[in-house]
């Protein structure tokens, strides 16, 4: 889930196969047992604070297209496909939620 997050902030479709390694791993950046995840720690790099547990929703809400956008991108890939690695296509649910809103309005 925290990929889709990320995704509202950052493109990573051109990131080295180094970073998509990473965030395909999604490893704790340290061996303290409460240290944040790789993708965590991205995410908390760009928004300068972040609870996983209780995040901050605006941060998010305006970038809800950009996310599925860049989502479709990481999905068409069969040989480089990280939604396939880390199991989230929560952006296909956002897209279905924003196509009924436009067909109800």
């Amino acid at each position: 889930f925290e990929l889709w997050l990320l995704l509202h902030i950052k493109s990573i479709i051109d990131e080295s196969k180094e970073c998509k390694d990473k965030l395909f791993q999604n490893k704790r950046i340290s061996t303290a047992k409460s240290a944040r995840k790789f993708i965590e720690n991205e995410i908390l790099k760009i928004l300068k604070s972040y609870s996983k547990s209780n995040p901050d929703t605006s941060k998010f809400l305006d970038n809800v297209e950009t996310a599925i956008e860049r989502s479709n991108e990481l999905d068409d890939d069969p040989d480089d496909n990280l939604l396939n690695k880390l199991g989230t296509r929560v952006y296909k649910l956002a897209e279905s939620i924003l196509e009924l809103r436009e067909i109800n309005s």
